[in-house]
């Protein structure tokens, strides 16, 4: 990044001299020199909206680059135990769609009992999941969106 300012200081530099040149020559009434600089102080404006341009766009990539590597992390952490995510070494159960689908973990809820079993609800995408004396099922009973 420190190209960037760098480059960007230079062109204000440039930009600055550009002017002061320009009050000069307009006193001269040199209309030819008159016509180049400002010619030249265009363009050395447009390179630094463009320079600040770039900045913003590679701060962006940095930005993506770092929550591909945070989510890349998280996923290496995980392991998938039928049918829910765990944190390795920890006892909490996240919801295996809200991860597939989105990427997010999102914890179940607390057991529910209902006439005919014990269900686990993600608060989020409402996925139900039909847990038995604290045995998981092979799957979600019903599906939500």
């Amino acid at each position: 990044m420190d190209y960037i300012a760098t480059l960007l200081t230079s062109i204000q530099t440039a930009l600055s001299i550009t002017e002061s040149m320009s009050k000069s020559f307009s006193i001269m009434k040199n209309a030819e020199y008159t016509l180049k600089i400002a010619d030249l102080m265009n363009i050395l404006a447009d390179a630094k909206i463009n320079i600040s341009e770039l900045k913003n766009e590679i701060d962006n990539k940095i930005s993506q680059i770092q929550k591909l590597n945070n989510l890349l992390e998280t996923k290496e952490k995980l392991e998938f135990k039928e049918p829910f995510y765990y944190m390795q070494g920890k006892p909490d159960a996240y919801c295996s769609r809200c991860w597939d689908k989105d990427n997010r973990l999102i914890h179940v809820g607390p057991l529910v009992k209902t006439n005919i079993d014990k269900i686990r609800i993600c608060p989020e995408c409402k996925n139900e999941y039909i847990v038995e004396q604290e045995k998981i099922s092979m799957g979600a009973i019903k599906t939500s969106r």
